[in-house]
């Protein structure tokens, strides 16, 4: 650990200690070409290619017209507004040709359109102009360039651009600590954070609550408490965003005191601490305690937002109560949340759980303005709940012909809906189709969805086979899949297989235990199921 390691003294005067002297911490020469994808159908564009048909830049010397360069600047944005990327490449291209000089609005348009390309070669190109043409481009121009090198998988260019243009621009040390982040590289993230407080670069809210999601993602208890004594130094104990942040965090890790503790100590408590520690209460496990709390909001006088009802529907969906759906479905028509997509989505699970039929669940979704992926997701799940699988193809039907492109959560959805219907055939060939035409791999989920779809048939051989033949052997939710049909038809040997096997790779899981016990009371095997459930009860 270097010198700028944060440190933390006793709580609750908690604090970071920086030191004074802050630590210290290309470009191929060839030169770089549009790649294949921004060619044209017939002729490659060759960047800066002029008329002397050599591969060199060419020399932008002559006073050009402000005005001229605001004409290409508004071209270039005109394609790159419409998603054509390539055409605002080209255009860059025709301005160096014709010796128009690019200026810092340039760059920071042309950089957004390689980044969009996730074009590294042109991307490193329009950098080298950016040194050569405008050495001293402000932070804005690098922060772009920045963010490009990340998209691009390049975060060691990032870092030098950080340390060459943009060394004060606390944005682009916020770009790289997320993307840190983000890609699971939680040490490198908090050491970015340490290095920009240490070397004099004040974090704004937006960097940190970036380190705190970051401490939170990591798991690490005294590296968040090392953050919230430096917040408390720089005053920002009583801000509302970094409040919002800290109970997030202290609720993730299992410090409901702590929470609490903030919670309590602020005065005015608006939406998003009182969202944040419901959001928390019920992420535990606590459905019973977000309710009582969520009322307690209510009660206050503050008005819950999209996220508070989106968070209190699904403890609702949990605790299986219709009574509380339709009480909070009234809260959320009379503040007019109801539309929102993921307050639909929620109240669609909570009428999909726990009302006899789907019509109030159809009607929300008519109802909705705006549906996007979530929406129609939740439909065709609340469709496979009620065990009307016919109905959730016709629904992904629909939801092709509307233009949404499915996600993972969709195909698992429908793969659940066929299993639960018993549509082997349709099952089987959606599944083809989803990695075949939309390309996708199939998870964990979408494997265990398989299996069951299989095994549900009654095709246990078929389904074990599967499982060994796909290396799905260290998939426990696969197992537990199988074991489930296993005890349907109850087959003991390949459900003692299954259970063994689940047993090796998640031991906590009761469900293993629970499984095996019913198969052997189904089998008349009285001691074998006393035997599992003791097992159960001496772990």
């Amino acid at each position: 650990m270097h010198a700028s390691h944060l440190s933390l003294s006793k709580c609750p005067s908690i604090s970071l200690q920086f030191p004074k002297t802050p630590p210290s911490f290309s470009p191929k020469p060839n030169s770089i070409i549009i790649p294949k994808s921004l060619h044209s159908s017939k002729q490659p564009i060759n960047i800066h290619k002029i008329n002397n048909n050599n591969n060199e830049r060419p020399d932008i010397g002559k006073p050009s017209s402000h005005n001229l360069t605001k004409h290409w600047n508004t071209k270039i944005k005109h394609h790159l507004q419409k998603g054509d990327y390539k055409n605002s490449l080209s255009l860059y291209n025709q301005m160096l040709n014709e010796l128009i000089n690019p200026n810092s609005t340039t760059f920071v348009l042309v950089l957004r359109a390689c980044t969009s390309l996730n074009d590294l070669k042109s991307l490193r190109l329009v950098h080298n102009d950016i040194l050569r043409l405008i050495p001293d481009a402000n932070a804005f121009v690098g922060a772009n360039l920045v963010d490009g090198y990340l998209k691009c998988g390049r975060t060691d260019l990032a870092h030098q651009v950080l340390d060459q243009m943009c060394h004060d621009h606390v944005v682009s040390w916020t770009m790289i600590m997320r993307h840190s982040s983000q890609n699971g590289d939680f040490d490198s993230a908090i050491r970015v954070f340490r290095k920009m407080v240490a070397e004099g670069v004040d974090p704004d809210e937006v960097a940190l609550a970036s380190v705190l999601s970051t401490v939170t993602g990591r798991g690490c208890l005294k590296h968040g408490m090392e953050v919230h004594g430096y917040l408390v130094r720089k005053g920002f104990e009583f801000n509302e965003i970094m409040n919002c942040s800290l109970v997030n965090m202290y609720m993730k890790l299992g410090k409901t005191k702590f929470a609490y503790r903030i919670f309590d100590r602020m005065g005015r408590k608006n939406v998003g601490l009182w969202t944040a520690l419901i959001t928390g209460l019920i992420n535990m496990g606590d459905a019973i305690g977000g309710v009582v709390l969520f009322k307690k909001m209510v009660s206050s006088g503050i008005k819950p937002n999209e996220k508070t009802m989106s968070c209190i529907l699904r403890a609702i969906s949990q605790l299986g109560s219709l009574h509380l759906g339709i009480q909070v479905h009234a809260q959320a028509i009379k503040r007019q949340l109801a539309t929102d997509a993921f307050v639909m989505s929620g109240l669609i699970d909570v009428y999909a759980k726990c009302a006899t039929n789907l019509r109030s669940c159809q009607q929300l979704f008519d109802e909705t303005r705006s549906k996007d992926v979530v929406s129609w997701t939740s439909m065709i799940s609340a469709y496979g709940r009620q065990g009307d699988g016919r109905a959730a193809l016709c629904t992904f039907s629909e939801m092709q012909a509307a233009g949404i492109y499915p996600d993972r959560v969709t195909f698992a959805s429908v793969l659940s809906a066929c299993s639960a219907s018993g549509l082997l055939h349709e099952g089987l060939e959606f599944f083809d189709s989803m990695i075949r035409d939309y390309k996708v791999r199939p998870t964990e989920a979408h494997h265990a969805c398989l299996v069951d779809l299989i095994a549900r048939d009654g095709r246990l051989q078929e389904a074990y086979r599967l499982i060994e033949n796909m290396d799905l052997r260290t998939d426990g939710g696969v197992w537990e899949a199988f074991l489930c049909a296993c005890r349907v038809h109850g087959n003991v040997i390949l459900g003692e297989v299954a259970a063994r096997r689940l047993m090796e790779i998640e031991p906590n899981n009761s469900a293993s235990y629970i499984l095996l016990s019913d198969i052997y009371s189904a089998a008349g095997r009285r001691g074998s199921a006393a035997s599992m459930r003791k097992m159960l009860q001496n772990k």
